[in-house]
């Protein structure tokens, strides 16, 4: 990360290039934000995302699809719920296109130069 966009606030509290094929993982508290930002344009950036306190309340395509009015369309507002209807994360900011997770037979994929901001919903 080079640094905050203008309307974000607050302290980087970690800044990690994750190698491709790699994985990554941390807690995000409710009010933290994750930057995820394609580098290199056109990649697949797989997200998953579950409850902190309860790990069988995954994110569920099906019902963030359901629940938010983009419908399959995953962009800024979009909330990221679980198979409990938790909300677990929120699109803050986005400068990709609009994307779809029924686009490919996994989870969401970030496939184009960009860079999205989510908030985490869950204490």
């Amino acid at each position: 990360m080079t640094g905050l966009p203008p309307d974000i606030h607050g302290t980087i509290v970690e800044d990690t290039t994750i190698a491709a094929r790699a994985g990554w993982s941390r807690v995000i508290k409710k009010g933290e934000m994750m930057r995820i930002i394609d580098l290199h344009g056109k990649q697949a950036v797989d997200f998953l995302c579950w409850n902190a306190h309860d790990h069988e309340d995954r994110y569920a395509a099906a019902d963030t699809m359901k629940i938010n009015e983009t419908g399959i369309f995953l962009t800024t507002g979009t909330t990221f719920y679980s198979v409990g209807l938790t909300p677990l994360m929120t699109i803050t900011a986005d400068t990709c296109a609009p994307m779809s997770p029924v686009s490919s037979p996994g989870p969401p994929a970030v496939t184009a130069l960009c860079s999205m901001m989510v908030k985490g919903q869950t204490s």
